[in-house]
């Protein structure tokens, strides 16, 4: 028997590469479901942060499921596109000069 596969959005590897190209590590949790978001994100600077990707568009909602994980106080992120400033690509750049000086 085959597992259920959950389908990810267009832009979920995009984006999970840009932030391992910035120095991030990503542990992709997209087929969790029940709420969970799609990525765990550890930035270089040790902040966590917990990210779902959705289609830029604006379609796809959030389940009711992730709209109770918010609502309990989870600081899920939604991420639409690949801006740097919509997923914190702009903070990396001055840190990693920080750091590396």
């Amino acid at each position: 028997m085959c597992p259920h596969r959950r389908r990810t959005d267009k832009n979920h590897a995009a984006i999970a590469a840009a932030l391992v190209a910035n120095g991030c590590r990503v542990i992709d949790l997209s087929a969790v479901g029940k709420g969970c978001p799609d990525l765990l994100v550890l930035e270089p600077t040790g902040r966590l942060r917990l990210i779902e990707v959705k289609n830029p568009t604006g379609r796809d909602r959030l389940t009711d499921a992730q709209r109770d994980r918010i609502a309990e106080g989870w600081p899920i992120e939604v991420v639409r596109s690949l801006d740097d400033r919509s997923i914190g690509l702009d903070r990396f750049e001055a840190i990693a000069d920080i750091l590396h000086r």
